[in-house]
Formats: C-alpha cells, structure tokens, sequence
C-alpha cells in the first residue's frame, strides 16, 4: 500500500481488494486532480504540460494500462472554453489545476477503460 500526503497537490486514490474467490477488483478516485500534475515553485498553480498524463501515473500490471473495476471521475469545475473547444484540440490546451472538467474526465475515462466509470461533481465557473 502506498501512502501519498500533500500540501499543495491533489491526490487521487488508487485502491486494490482481493475477493474472497481470490480475484483482485480495484477502484479508482480521481478526487480533485487535474489531467496534468501542477508545475513546481509558481505562484499561480498552472499544470505541467510536459510531464505525464495523470492516467500514466498509475500502477500498470504487465505492462498492459490500468483497467480499474469503478473509476469514481471527479469532474469539478467546467469552463465555457470546454463547450466552445475543436473536438481535435490536444488534451494539454484543455487543461487546467486542481480539476480534469470535461475534456480531462473524458480522457481519463478512455485511456483507463475502466469497467463502469461514475462522473461526480459538475460544477461551474
């Protein structure tokens, strides 16, 4: 198990469960994470577009990506430039801190194929 605490990022949680018929199931909460992590030493929390998606930060087994049972993906704020935004945009022009909003929800959801995915928390700005 692994223990992640921090004062000026978000973590998203990653749990793992032996059945009692001996089968793993797993469950993921993206909780109020972006789609990238946030850049070190700024003032204004702004993401770090050259690091790695978050769904890249997880644990993979085998080397195949992650495949949770429920992935519970933690929208938070949506902006008026997500509804306004070319459906071919990259996902780095989409994003911003401490929320996935649409787009990085989305994202999350097909890169991580979870078995059933719940969408909670559709704020606004």
């Amino acid at each position: 198990m692994t223990t992640l605490l921090s004062r000026d990022q978000s973590v998203g949680l990653l749990f793992a469960a032996e059945t009692t018929a001996g089968n793993q199931r797993t469950v993921l909460f993206t909780s109020d994470t972006g789609l990238f992590p946030l850049e070190r030493d700024c003032e204004e929390p702004s993401p770090d577009t050259a690091g790695p998606e978050l769904w890249q930060s997880y644990p993979q087994a085998d080397g195949k990506p992650l495949s949770p049972d429920l992935m519970v993906v933690h929208i938070g704020s949506v902006k008026d430039s997500e509804l306004k935004m070319d459906l071919g945009a990259e996902p780095h022009e989409a994003c911003y801190p401490n929320h996935l909003g649409i787009i990085g929800a989305a994202r999350m959801i097909v890169q991580c194929r979870p078995r059933l995915a719940v969408v909670s928390e559709f704020g606004r700005r």
